[in-house]
């Protein structure tokens, strides 16, 4: 893969206001952030590989963890160099920085997790779908909502089906042509804000980081993880389709 940057798009803007009145995250039943990730029956199976063979002979990439790598941290640094230059900062965290926001939850009862301390994921089509497996399966705690973006930036079933069909099979122009991503509904494609709002004009707050991370929360307009060399550009998964 390599990361691909749309000349003239600018990086995502804040979230809409319905999502950041979304509630904070739900207390977690486990202490472990990644304990969704270690009982799922492919990552026994890579685990099984890297136990038994050479790891020169073990190649492989969970798509919905692509531009992150979350397990793996030789994985993670051959995403971060492909980076020329450092990632845009989050135009929510400019914001909070600016109004100097409070913490929706009191410091101390947020213990550190190993992934605060994770470099930015680069941003790809995969991650930004791929995370929603892991919530409902593993982590329903965590709040994230697709509805905002299925309503506003696709609009329909049919849409939606043709949508899919070109982002893993045919190329991301063609994708992206489908749905409706201007600058005014582009706040709806963030499945999830950095701030929090606790009911309407009530005073903007910094929302908790979920556990485990959602490396990709809104859609990759302006820069994003394509299949090397392919132009127009396609995702990766689209390029082992063609």
């Amino acid at each position: 893969v390599e990361l691909h940057t749309e000349q003239g798009i600018s990086p995502a803007p804040p979230a809409h206001e319905c999502v950041r009145l979304m509630e904070l995250d739900s207390e977690s039943d486990s202490d472990d952030e990644n304990d969704g990730g270690s009982d799922a029956y492919i990552d026994y199976l890579r685990r099984r590989a890297q136990a038994l063979l050479p790891r020169k002979y073990i190649h492989g990439i969970d798509p919905r963890e692509l531009g992150e790598g979350s397990e793996d941290s030789a994985v993670r640094d051959s995403f971060q160099a492909l980076l020329n230059s450092p990632l845009p900062r989050d135009a929510e965290e400019v914001e909070l920085d600016r109004n100097r926001a409070r913490d929706a939850m009191p410091q101390d009862r947020r213990p550190k997790r190993p992934s605060d301390t994770f470099p930015p994921a680069l941003p790809s089509w995969e991650s930004y779908f791929g995370g929603a497996a892991d919530l409902l399966y593993y982590h329903p705690e965590v709040k994230a909502d697709f509805t905002p973006f299925l309503t506003k930036c696709v609009g329909s079933a049919e849409a939606l089906r043709r949508f899919f069909d070109a982002l893993f099979f045919s190329t991301l122009p063609e994708a992206i042509a489908e749905l409706k991503l201007s600058d005014e509904m582009r706040p709806f494609s963030r499945i999830r804000s950095l701030a929090f709002r606790s009911a309407p004009g009530a005073p903007l707050l910094r929302r908790p980081r979920e556990r485990p991370r959602i490396p990709v929360k809104a859609a990759p307009m302006d820069r994003y993880l394509k299949a090397r060399g392919s132009d127009p550009p396609r995702t990766w998964v689209s390029g082992l389709a063609e």
